[in-house]
Protein backbone atom coordinates (compact mmCIF):
# COMPACT_ATOMS: atom_id res chain seq x y z
CA UNK A 1 0.00 0.00 0.00
CA UNK A 2 2.96 2.25 0.82
CA UNK A 3 4.31 1.37 -2.55
CA UNK A 4 1.49 2.76 -4.22
CA UNK A 5 1.45 5.63 -2.54
CA UNK A 6 4.42 6.54 -3.54
CA UNK A 7 4.23 5.49 -7.10
CA UNK A 8 1.19 7.68 -7.34
CA UNK A 9 3.05 10.77 -5.81
CA UNK A 10 5.33 10.49 -8.00
CA UNK A 11 3.65 10.30 -10.90
CA UNK A 12 1.40 13.35 -9.65
CA UNK A 13 4.58 15.58 -9.18
CA UNK A 14 6.11 14.53 -12.63
CA UNK A 15 2.81 15.25 -14.58
CA UNK A 16 2.85 18.27 -12.59
CA UNK A 17 6.35 19.21 -13.83
CA UNK A 18 5.33 19.04 -17.13
CA UNK A 19 2.92 21.87 -16.52
CA UNK A 20 5.42 24.21 -16.46
CA UNK A 21 8.01 22.49 -18.80
CA UNK A 22 9.17 24.87 -21.81
CA UNK A 23 9.32 23.02 -24.80
CA UNK A 24 9.21 24.28 -28.75
CA UNK A 25 6.12 22.60 -30.85
CA UNK A 26 7.31 21.99 -34.34
CA UNK A 27 4.45 23.63 -36.78
CA UNK A 28 3.18 20.33 -37.66
CA UNK A 29 2.77 19.47 -34.47
CA UNK A 30 1.09 22.88 -33.90
CA UNK A 31 -1.13 22.48 -36.86
CA UNK A 32 -2.42 18.93 -35.67
CA UNK A 33 -2.85 20.78 -31.89
CA UNK A 34 -5.29 23.03 -33.95
CA UNK A 35 -7.36 20.46 -36.11
CA UNK A 36 -10.53 19.06 -35.09
CA UNK A 37 -11.71 17.17 -38.28
CA UNK A 38 -10.62 13.65 -37.98
CA UNK A 39 -10.48 13.54 -42.35
CA UNK A 40 -7.38 16.31 -41.79
CA UNK A 41 -5.89 14.55 -38.83
CA UNK A 42 -5.59 11.44 -40.78
CA UNK A 43 -4.35 13.17 -43.98
CA UNK A 44 -1.62 14.79 -41.97
CA UNK A 45 -0.80 11.52 -40.27
CA UNK A 46 -0.69 9.70 -42.91
CA UNK A 47 1.64 11.89 -44.65
CA UNK A 48 3.76 12.08 -41.49
CA UNK A 49 4.14 8.56 -42.13
CA UNK A 50 5.83 8.69 -45.66
CA UNK A 51 7.94 11.58 -44.50
CA UNK A 52 8.66 13.96 -41.58
CA UNK A 53 7.49 16.77 -40.09
CA UNK A 54 9.84 19.23 -41.63
CA UNK A 55 8.01 18.10 -45.34
CA UNK A 56 4.79 16.55 -43.62
CA UNK A 57 3.56 20.07 -42.68
CA UNK A 58 3.76 22.28 -46.10
CA UNK A 59 2.72 19.31 -47.33
CA UNK A 60 -0.66 19.33 -45.58
CA UNK A 61 -1.38 22.35 -46.47
CA UNK A 62 -0.52 22.08 -50.13
CA UNK A 63 -3.54 19.15 -50.47
CA UNK A 64 -6.31 20.62 -48.46
CA UNK A 65 -5.93 23.45 -51.15
CA UNK A 66 -7.71 20.66 -53.36
CA UNK A 67 -9.63 19.34 -50.78
CA UNK A 68 -10.76 19.03 -47.38
CA UNK A 69 -12.98 15.61 -47.70
CA UNK A 70 -13.37 12.17 -48.42
CA UNK A 71 -15.80 12.61 -51.41
CA UNK A 72 -14.06 16.26 -53.02
CA UNK A 73 -10.03 14.72 -52.69
CA UNK A 74 -11.16 11.26 -55.01
CA UNK A 75 -12.46 13.90 -57.79
CA UNK A 76 -8.98 15.26 -57.65
CA UNK A 77 -6.43 14.45 -60.03
CA UNK A 78 -3.80 12.29 -59.43
CA UNK A 79 -1.09 14.07 -61.28
CA UNK A 80 -1.98 17.41 -59.94
CA UNK A 81 -1.56 15.86 -56.31
CA UNK A 82 1.53 13.93 -56.91
CA UNK A 83 3.19 17.22 -58.24
CA UNK A 84 2.12 19.13 -54.96
CA UNK A 85 4.48 16.02 -52.92
CA UNK A 86 7.04 16.19 -54.95
CA UNK A 87 9.42 17.43 -52.14
CA UNK A 88 8.58 13.87 -50.54
CA UNK A 89 9.87 10.87 -51.96
CA UNK A 90 7.57 8.72 -54.19
CA UNK A 91 5.13 11.57 -54.20
CA UNK A 92 2.95 9.47 -56.85
CA UNK A 93 2.49 6.87 -54.99
CA UNK A 94 1.32 8.90 -51.97
CA UNK A 95 -0.91 10.58 -53.74
CA UNK A 96 -2.56 7.90 -54.89
CA UNK A 97 -2.86 6.44 -51.62
CA UNK A 98 -4.36 9.61 -50.14
CA UNK A 99 -6.95 9.10 -53.25
CA UNK A 100 -7.38 5.27 -52.17
CA UNK A 101 -7.94 6.66 -48.75
CA UNK A 102 -10.74 8.92 -49.50
CA UNK A 103 -12.59 6.85 -52.01
CA UNK A 104 -12.59 4.22 -49.00
CA UNK A 105 -13.65 6.60 -46.43
CA UNK A 106 -16.60 7.66 -48.76
CA UNK A 107 -17.75 4.48 -49.70
CA UNK A 108 -17.54 1.89 -47.12
CA UNK A 109 -17.98 4.55 -43.93
CA UNK A 110 -20.44 6.99 -45.59
CA UNK A 111 -17.64 9.70 -46.21
CA UNK A 112 -16.55 9.53 -42.26
CA UNK A 113 -13.62 8.61 -40.43
CA UNK A 114 -13.91 5.58 -38.71
CA UNK A 115 -13.88 5.98 -35.01
CA UNK A 116 -11.78 3.02 -34.13
CA UNK A 117 -8.73 1.45 -34.83
CA UNK A 118 -9.90 -2.20 -36.04
CA UNK A 119 -12.22 -0.16 -39.11
CA UNK A 120 -9.45 1.64 -39.51
CA UNK A 121 -6.71 -0.48 -40.72
CA UNK A 122 -9.58 -2.01 -42.75
CA UNK A 123 -8.26 0.69 -45.22
CA UNK A 124 -5.14 -0.82 -46.67
CA UNK A 125 -3.37 1.69 -46.88
CA UNK A 126 -3.75 2.80 -43.34
CA UNK A 127 -1.06 1.01 -40.73
CA UNK A 128 -1.08 0.56 -36.75
CA UNK A 129 1.18 4.13 -36.26
CA UNK A 130 -1.24 6.29 -38.55
CA UNK A 131 -4.84 4.53 -37.03
CA UNK A 132 -3.44 5.22 -32.86
CA UNK A 133 -2.48 8.23 -33.44
CA UNK A 134 -5.72 9.42 -35.24
CA UNK A 135 -7.84 7.57 -32.62
CA UNK A 136 -6.43 9.15 -29.98
CA UNK A 137 -6.37 12.65 -31.42
CA UNK A 138 -9.88 12.20 -32.57
CA UNK A 139 -11.68 9.63 -30.49
CA UNK A 140 -10.53 8.33 -27.57
CA UNK A 141 -8.69 10.86 -25.48
CA UNK A 142 -8.43 8.61 -22.41
CA UNK A 143 -5.86 6.02 -25.17
CA UNK A 144 -2.72 6.01 -24.57
CA UNK A 145 -0.09 5.99 -27.72
CA UNK A 146 3.41 4.37 -27.01
CA UNK A 147 6.20 4.44 -29.67
CA UNK A 148 9.70 3.85 -28.95
CA UNK A 149 10.60 7.68 -27.23
CA UNK A 150 7.22 7.22 -24.67
CA UNK A 151 8.81 4.30 -23.61
CA UNK A 152 12.50 5.51 -23.35
CA UNK A 153 11.17 7.93 -21.09
CA UNK A 154 8.79 6.05 -18.71
CA UNK A 155 11.75 3.75 -17.74
CA UNK A 156 14.27 6.27 -17.59
CA UNK A 157 12.34 8.04 -14.67
CA UNK A 158 11.86 4.49 -12.96
CA UNK A 159 8.19 3.94 -13.44
CA UNK A 160 8.17 1.24 -15.29
CA UNK A 161 10.62 -1.17 -16.49
CA UNK A 162 9.65 -2.63 -19.98
CA UNK A 163 11.35 -3.74 -23.49
CA UNK A 164 8.42 -3.28 -26.04
CA UNK A 165 6.19 -0.29 -26.55
CA UNK A 166 3.43 -2.66 -26.56
CA UNK A 167 4.14 -3.93 -23.08
CA UNK A 168 4.45 -0.12 -21.75
CA UNK A 169 1.24 0.74 -23.27
CA UNK A 170 0.14 -1.92 -21.59
CA UNK A 171 1.70 -1.22 -17.88
CA UNK A 172 1.18 2.70 -18.13
CA UNK A 173 -2.72 2.10 -19.04
CA UNK A 174 -3.03 0.35 -16.09
CA UNK A 175 -0.73 2.71 -13.47
CA UNK A 176 -1.25 5.85 -15.09
CA UNK A 177 -4.78 7.79 -14.18
CA UNK A 178 -7.00 8.07 -17.22
CA UNK A 179 -6.76 12.21 -16.21
CA UNK A 180 -2.99 12.17 -17.72
CA UNK A 181 -3.10 9.75 -20.73
CA UNK A 182 -4.20 12.99 -22.91
CA UNK A 183 -1.01 14.66 -21.53
CA UNK A 184 1.59 11.76 -22.42
CA UNK A 185 0.07 12.10 -26.01
CA UNK A 186 1.01 15.08 -26.09
CA UNK A 187 3.12 17.15 -23.49
CA UNK A 188 4.97 13.76 -23.06
CA UNK A 189 5.51 13.04 -26.30
CA UNK A 190 7.07 16.72 -27.00
CA UNK A 191 9.46 16.07 -24.03
CA UNK A 192 10.54 13.37 -25.46
CA UNK A 193 11.34 14.72 -28.52
CA UNK A 194 13.16 17.68 -26.86
CA UNK A 195 14.93 16.51 -24.56
CA UNK A 196 14.85 12.98 -23.83
CA UNK A 197 16.81 11.34 -27.17
CA UNK A 198 18.40 7.73 -27.00
CA UNK A 199 22.05 9.23 -27.45
CA UNK A 200 23.24 12.20 -25.70
CA UNK A 201 20.09 13.26 -24.09
CA UNK A 202 19.77 16.89 -22.87
CA UNK A 203 19.27 16.23 -19.34
CA UNK A 204 20.45 18.87 -17.36
CA UNK A 205 17.88 20.95 -19.17
CA UNK A 206 14.81 18.48 -19.04
CA UNK A 207 12.26 19.23 -16.50
CA UNK A 208 11.88 15.64 -15.40
CA UNK A 209 15.80 15.41 -14.42
CA UNK A 210 14.77 15.63 -11.00
CA UNK A 211 12.70 12.40 -11.29
CA UNK A 212 15.00 10.43 -13.87
CA UNK A 213 17.40 7.71 -13.02
CA UNK A 214 19.27 8.21 -16.04
CA UNK A 215 20.78 11.30 -15.37
CA UNK A 216 22.10 9.96 -12.17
Amino acid sequence: MKEQMQLTQRIDEIFESLKFAKMNKSRFETFIEQQTDPYIILLAYYILSKSNEAQAYPAILKVLQYAENPAGMTEVEEEALAETLAPISESDMLAKQIISISKAIKENFEGKVPNTKDNLLKITEIDDNTADLTVAKCFDKTKIYVDEKIQRVFNRIGIIKTNTPKETEVQLSRIIPAKYHSDINTKMQLLAKTFCAKEKPLCPFCPLNYYCDFSD
